[in-house]
This record gives C-alpha cells, structure tokens and sequence, in this order.
C-alpha cells in the first residue's frame, strides 16, 4: 500500500514587488481523520484476533469447530 502524497496548496503573494507563490500543506479533514481511525483500530483488533487464536493454536487449547 503506498502513501497518500501530501495534499498541497499555492497561495499567491505578492512580495518586494513580484508575485509569489507559496505552497501550504493542505490540513487532513476531520472526515478523512475519522476514517484512518476507524481503519486503524478495525486492522489492531483482526491482528489482536489473530494473534489470540494463533496463541490458542500453538498451547492446543482451541477446540477445532468446523466453519
């Protein structure tokens, strides 16, 4: 998975008599925040799951059900 490039904006100046341009980052919104959160805790719980029943697995303690 490749990351995201950083979202940039120009935001035009004038300075000493010539026009600029200067580049900002452009914030992360509140919404694609909440979705990298949720992302974030949804994959630690299946890796904490996993890991549980792998443990299980190794100690002969998980009762073999059929799915």
């Amino acid at each position: 998975m490749k990351a995201a490039q950083p979202e940039l904006r120009g935001i035009p100046q004038f300075d000493s008599g010539r026009w600029k341009l200067r580049l900002e980052r452009v914030p992360f919104s509140a919404e694609k925040q909440t979705l990298i959160v949720r992302l974030i805790s949804v994959f630690s719980r299946c890796v904490l799951h996993c890991a549980l029943r792998l443990e299980k697995i190794r100690s002969g303690r998980l009762e073999q059900t059929s799915s």
